[in-house]
């Protein structure tokens, strides 16, 4: 199991850092049902949940492939896994916690793992598992891609798919 986990967290990031990067705000965005294996995590924290707070897809029925930063201690606070779910659906649902894990589409972790090599300082190899305590049924995880990528995609359109806000003020930080 180690070895699949090793194995997967190597094949899903590359190690060479980014030369560049650019942070920008994702704009006329559309909201959507598609995507299935996409989720978000969210945090069960002593006082109330605290929402989505990071995308992730998931990429066997059991683990989530995330960022290493997710898993490491967003906002300071350790990502004990005891008390994040991954949530799959269009508009998420809260509160949930352990004890009362309300609406269907929250799926509860037990364990997490950040690539061997990360660098919080610098965001390196960012990209962990989430392990999920039961396996998710009725959703197709996503295939991992298994080549490197080359100069070839350049200029190719992409897609992101995540959750976040819908505009300035945290309002429909839980929407897809």
């Amino acid at each position: 199991l180690h070895g699949v986990v090793l194995t997967l967290l190597l094949v899903a990031c590359n190690a060479d850092p980014p030369l560049e990067s650019a942070q920008q705000a994702i704009v006329n965005g559309e909201t959507t049902e598609d995507f299935q294996s996409v989720g978000t995590l969210t945090r069960d924290l002593p006082g109330g949940n605290s929402g989505t707070y990071c995308s992730g897809t998931l990429v066997a029925p059991q683990w989530v492939l995330t960022a290493g930063h997710c898993l490491d201690k967003p906002n300071g606070k350790e990502a004990l896994p005891l008390t994040l779910t991954f949530y799959l659906g269009g508009q998420l649902t809260l509160p949930v916690t352990a004890a009362d894990p309300g609406p269907e589409g929250h799926h509860f972790a037990d364990a997490r793992i950040l690539h061997p090599d990360y660098n919080p300082l610098f965001f390196f190899n960012d990209v962990a598992l989430l392990h999920l305590t039961k396996p998710v049924v009725g959703v197709e995880p996503y295939p991992l891609r298994s080549e490197a990528m080359d100069d070839s995609l350049l200029g190719t359109e992409v897609t992101y798919v995540g959750f976040g806000k819908l505009g300035q003020s945290m309002g429909g930080t839980g929407t897809k």
